[in-house]
């Protein structure tokens, strides 16, 4: 009974972290919070990420303007970098 209950309480556990990670993830390169642009810089992922759910192609991001940390899928490009990309390179 105590063994089932705590498989229980990991799954929901980790369940609620996957949650979270999936409420914090945008779909373009803008800040939930404030939707500016020029002020997002990529760092590099928490160590409960790393750990926890380090298989999720995500990036970790931070808008420098009001501290939201977010995460974005590695298929959003930055609109404002100056890396081409494949379809510019093989063009």
């Amino acid at each position: 009974m105590i063994a089932a209950a705590l498989v229980f309480l990991i799954l929901a556990s980790y369940a609620g972290i996957l949650f979270t990670i999936q409420r914090r993830t945008a779909h373009d390169w803008a800040c939930p919070k404030c939707h500016r642009t020029a002020h997002l810089e990529r760092l590099s992922r928490p160590e409960w990420m790393k750990k926890l759910a380090g298989f999720l192609p995500l990036k970790y991001i931070r808008c420098r303007f009001c501290q939201q940390t977010f995460f974005l899928p590695l298929t959003v490009k930055n609109p404002l970098s100056n890396t081409p990309s494949e379809e510019e390179i093989l063009d």
